[in-house]
């Protein structure tokens, strides 16, 4: 995709979108070390259905709190410094807080099958999106895309794997349900010291 992408755009579209994708993969990793970590070291070895489920509900919850918090913060950077900014910076403070919010179910998903070892589903889960992206950037040899037509159609697969999520996995429907707070503060007493160290390792892979 990154190949066909250096092929098919205009040179200064493929650097914007270079900007957005970076961003949106460094958020997106931050978030994920957070939860998942604590999500995975507490589900995999629960014998128990209710505790499983209770951890399962309490991951969610905390992730839906954390995506809150950094997309409201990421709106507010969009309306002090990057309004009527057409750059990928700017989109991606702009777009993160839904497209953030669309990503929880999938990813979610994605933690829940690594916990339960379900590794066909959760390697299918990462394919899907890179599968299909892989078409839209092929369609670009046709159709020349703009960055904000190629930010949309990110954001449109992310959008039909979460409902593939929803329909296909009840576990998800089951962990709306019923968070539990002693859950989600020892999920966040274990997330929150990974937090730094995976901010600090990919900010330094994605300098460039």
């Amino acid at each position: 995709t990154f190949f066909i992408l250096v092929r098919t755009l205009v040179l200064s579209v493929f650097g914007e979108w270079v900007l957005y994708i970076t961003s949106f993969n460094l958020a997106d990793m931050v978030r994920t070390g957070f939860a998942r970590q604590a999500l995975v070291h507490f589900l995999a070895p629960s014998t128990s259905e209710a505790e499983k489920h209770s951890f399962k509900s309490s991951g969610l919850y905390l992730t839906l709190i954390a995506t809150l918090i950094v997309g409201l913060l990421s709106y507010l950077v969009y309306l002090l410094f990057f309004q009527n900014s057409e750059t990928g910076i700017g989109y991606f403070f702009l777009l993160y807080p839904l497209v953030g919010l669309i990503t929880i179910i999938p990813s979610f998903d994605t933690w829940i099958s690594q916990a339960n070892r379900q590794n066909l589903r959760m390697s299918s889960l990462t394919f899907y999106p890179a599968f299909l992206f892989s078409i839209v950037a092929a369609v670009s040899f046709w159709h020349p895309l703009s960055l904000w037509e190629l930010l949309l159609y990110h954001a449109f697969i992310r959008l039909v794997l979460a409902i593939y999520s929803v329909f296909s996995n009840k576990q998800i429907l089951v962990s709306i349900i019923k968070p539990n707070l002693a859950k989600v503060k020892k999920l966040w007493s274990f997330g929150r010291y990974s937090i730094a160290t995976l901010f600090g390792t990919n900010l330094l892979k994605s300098a460039d």
